[in-house]
């Protein structure tokens, strides 16, 4: 399974990345974006038969994923 990281905007909705990456911290993805809105909500995303499936937490920014965010994102993608 290929687990990303994600944070939800409030302005532009979700921001994708790799989660092999462990010294890119949601805190310092957010903190690249600081046109985006405000976070709403973040933690990791594995796609399951073409839809993504959110879950967990991030502890940089102390935001757990919301029930909504596996929807919104296959939204935002073209994939519901």
């Amino acid at each position: 399974m290929n687990m990303q990281k994600y944070i939800r905007f409030s302005n532009i909705g979700f921001v994708i990345w790799s989660a092999e990456n462990p010294t890119l911290s949601h805190a310092e993805v957010a903190a690249c974006h600081v046109n985006a809105g405000n976070p709403i909500s973040a933690g990791f995303v594995a796609f399951h038969n073409g839809k993504p499936k959110c879950a967990g937490e991030s502890m940089t920014l102390g935001l757990e994923s919301h029930p909504d965010d596996s929807a919104l994102l296959a939204k935002q993608l073209g994939l519901e």
